[in-house]
Order: C-alpha cells, then sequence, then structure tokens
C-alpha cells in the first residue's frame, strides 16, 4: 500500500476525525496539538501545505453545518475528553496504554507518555499500513507506539499479547469512534475482554450514540454530502444497550464521569452546533462520553 492509498470503511472514516483534528490545531484557541493529524491528511489527499481539499463531508471553508458539527463532535467535543482520561490513567500508575480502533490517532505524540508506558494502537492491516507509510515518509517519532494489526471482531487479545502487552498491568483502554459500528453484544464482549485482560485499577474511556441518527435529521449541502452520511451511517449498529453507567458496570467498570459532547463542547467555551443542542433541536444527535475504573 502506498502511502496515497486510503483505507476504506471505517478507516476512511478514521481520516474524517484527522481531518477535524487538523483544523482544530490550526485555530488561536487550539483545545490540543495534534502534530500527525494535518501530516496524515495531506499524504492521503496529496494535497500541498494550504487549504486542505474537499474529503467526503469534510471541508475547510466553513460551508457545511453538516461538517461543522463533524469538527465540532470530533474537536473540542471528545479528544480532549479522551486525552484527559489517558492523563488520568497515567497519573494514576497505568503501565501501558491500550487505542482500540485507533485509526489516524496522535496521542503517543501529543500526550506527555512517561518512560517506559507504550502505546498499543489496535486497527486492520490497511489502516496501519497508510499510517506507518506516512509516518515513515516523514521521519516522525513513533518511538512508544506499537502497531497491533488485529480485527476486533476476531480474537484481538491474542494479537495484543504477541505485540508485548502485558495481562494484568494497570492500563488506560480508549474506545472513541468504535461502539457505534458494534451491535449490543459485540460491544458488551468487546470491554469484559479489556478488563479480563487488564490489572485492578484499569481506567477505560468510551464513546456512545444514545441511539443512531437518522440521515434526514442532519441539513445537507449537496449530493455529495448525502453520499457521505449514508455511507456513515450505514456501517452503524445498535452499540451498547443502556446508559453508560450500566454499560460499564456490565464489564465490572465503576462508572465515574458520565457527561455528553455539547458539555464538552460548553467546558471549553465552544458553541454547541444546534442538531446536537438538546436547547435548540427536539430531537437531537445525543453522543455519550464516559469513563471508570475496573
Amino acid at each position: 500500500m502506498t502511502e496515497t492509498t486510503l483505507p476504506d470503511g471505517v478507516g476512511w472514516t478514521s481520516l474524517l476525525t484527522a481531518y477535524a483534528r487538523a483544523q482544530e490545531q490550526d485555530r488561536p484557541d487550539a483545545t490540543f496539538p495534534d502534530p500527525w493529524a494535518s501530516l496524515l491528511v495531506r499524504a492521503a489527499l496529496a494535497a500541498p501545505d494550504d487549504r486542505l481539499p474537499r474529503l467526503g463531508p469534510a471541508r475547510d471553508d466553513g460551508g457545511s453545518v453538516l461538517w461543522d458539527m463533524f469538527v465540532a463532535y470530533f474537536g473540542a467535543g471528545r479528544t480532549p475528553f479522551f486525552d484527559d482520561q489517558v492523563r488520568a490513567g497515567l497519573d494514576a500508575g497505568a503501565e501501558q496504554v491500550v487505542v482500540l480502533a485507533s485509526g489516524m490517532d496522535g496521542r503517543v505524540v501529543r500526550l506527555d507518555v512517561p518512560d517506559g508506558v507504550r502505546v498499543f494502537e489496535v486497527d486492520t492491516q490497511p489502516v496501519h499500513a497508510f499510517k506507518d507509510s506516512v509516518l515513515a515518509a516523514a521521519d516522525a517519532d513513533v518511538d512508544r507506539r506499537v502497531p497491533v494489526v488485529a480485527d476486533l471482531r476476531e480474537d484481538w487479545r491474542a494479537a495484543l499479547v504477541e505485540a508485548g502487552f502485558r495481562p494484568g498491568r494497570p492500563t488506560v483502554w480508549t474506545v472513541e469512534g468504535l461502539l457505534m459500528y458494534l451491535p449490543p453484544d459485540a460491544a458488551d464482549r468487546l470491554l469484559r475482554d479489556a478488563v479480563e485482560i487488564s490489572g485492578p485499577g484499569s481506567r477505560f474511556a468510551v464513546e456512545y450514540f444514545r441511539r443512531i441518527p437518522e440521515p434526514d435529521s442532519i441539513p445537507l449541502a449537496d449530493e455529495g454530502e448525502r453520499h457521505a452520511i449514508r455511507t456513515i451511517l450505514g456501517l452503524f449498529e445498535a452499540g451498547p444497550e443502556g446508559d453508560p453507567a450500566s454499560f460499564l458496570g456490565r464489564a465490572g467498570i465503576r462508572a465515574e464521569t458520565v457527561t455528553e459532547v455539547p458539555d464538552e463542547l460548553r467546558r471549553h467555551g465552544r458553541p454547541v452546533p444546534e442538531v446536537i443542542d438538546v436547547d435548540h433541536t427536539p430531537d437531537p444527535i445525543r453522543i455519550w462520553l464516559a469513563a471508570g475504573v475496573s
């Protein structure tokens, strides 16, 4: 795979997240840095160092209600939440970090990961092949990053251990941009498997939709946006059943924090897009963020 060959399916959606993070980093009031985001998107689009060209619903011109919602959601709405949970876990003594469905994640370089702590990024071969080729060509510092090729619908734990993960040790787990692509039983099983392989006091951070959004609930600017949102929502499954405390509790995790994307946006002083704002939309898209400790 060359560095301009895009992974498809859910791997393609991870590029949308990177696109939003690249835009967030360019803001004067950015809530986080992400030096890899722009690098990966520009390689994918063969783009020069100016305005990013369009990628599906993603655009860098401020002319899309749909993309404005995604930028808020992927950027200040959820990324700082997961970063904070990783920091909290490391401060509490976690010895390793696992990023499930890692996609184009750049936490290994934007967070102050202590010496000796490795960050295991679990995703499929096409996603890793694309990301590895881009980072290698850029001579990026990947010292603590450990790519793990695995399909999360199969025996991913064996691949994780083979890559050097130490079972039974305190671990931080991020489950971001993933659970909406799983049916309820698979979501429960994934979290139970993570708890079983971890040590006591491990930290888990998750995100999922209260319900699958309907395409008609989002203002769409053109046929390209309609195709993109149908593609994305076509990948969705039901996700976890019940509220986050119940979902975490079924796996043996004590919920410590439960919030929603609009709350996180307000926490960072950012406006909330109407489509996800309960104060302005009768039936808004609602997205939980939650974290707890085993």
